[in-house]
């Protein structure tokens, strides 16, 4: 038997046992204390509704994301918008349907819920107003718009510490948020996801969201004519929160 075929035996029955494990626990009481993500090496954090719980596996607490001998706002661009983003996939529109036990229930007044949805219509019919790709592709608002609203979410929670923060290195917070967003991927790569992903293009998860941000027009001096600048007016209309 060759490497090849071993290693696929062996991740044939990697896949077999956990089918396995998640048919034993079909019409049992739900075990809150089990954990349920399969790598904790994995880059990556989330929120899941059924247990209306964040999780943060170890393998983000590096690099761009986490550094002890960093700076403050090094560390609040990446793990703390991190945080941000999954805590508020509790109020975006899919997460807004889950109680806080986990269950799909509606827990919103149809008011508020209305009001909600409306502030988000606004904002997914600018997102998808982008073009993205050089072929014409816009992008999805509709599609991406709970890790567009989770992004957005994110940094306003950050720079509302920030303004608690005297002396807060703003440009230092924009320059390492974009650190977490770069990519290197082929055209057909990015045409893909542009297709498939849920979460928007990467330079748009940083582009498109500070630009939603007076702090980033204070910071960088945009002005009227530039490709980033929005007007106060306009990002007024915007605010989902």
């Amino acid at each position: 038997m060759s490497v090849r075929d071993i290693q696929l035996s062996a991740i044939d029955k990697l896949y077999k046992f956990d089918y396995e494990c998640y048919l034993s626990l079909l019409n049992t009481k739900i075990d809150r204390d089990l954990w349920f993500d399969e790598d904790i090496s994995i880059v990556n954090a989330y929120y899941h509704p059924l247990y209306n719980a964040i999780v943060i596996p170890a393998g983000i607490l590096g690099g761009d994301f986490y550094n002890p001998e960093a700076s403050r706002e090094f560390n609040l661009a990446g793990i703390g918008v991190t945080v941000g983003h999954e805590v508020s996939h509790a109020f975006d529109p899919t997460g807004a349907q889950f109680d806080k036990d986990g269950n799909f229930v509606k827990w919103w007044t149809d008011k508020d819920f209305a009001a909600f949805n409306q502030r988000t219509a606004r904002l997914i019919d600018h997102i998808s107003s982008m073009t993205i790709l050089e072929d014409g592709t816009k992008w999805r608002g509709s599609y991406t718009q709970d890790e567009t609203i989770a992004d957005i979410a994110g940094v306003k929670v950050v720079l509302k510490i920030a303004a608690k923060t005297e002396g807060f290195n703003y440009k230092d917070f924009f320059t390492s948020h974009a650190l977490g967003w770069k990519l290197i991927a082929t055209p057909e790569k990015i045409s893909e996801l542009a297709q498939t992903d849920v979460h928007p293009q990467m330079y748009l998860r940083c582009n498109a969201v500070v630009q939603l941000f007076p702090e980033f027009h204070e910071t960088y001096g945009t002005q009227s004519g530039d490709r980033m600048y929005l007007s106060p007016e306009r990002i007024k209309e915007l605010e989902v929160w």
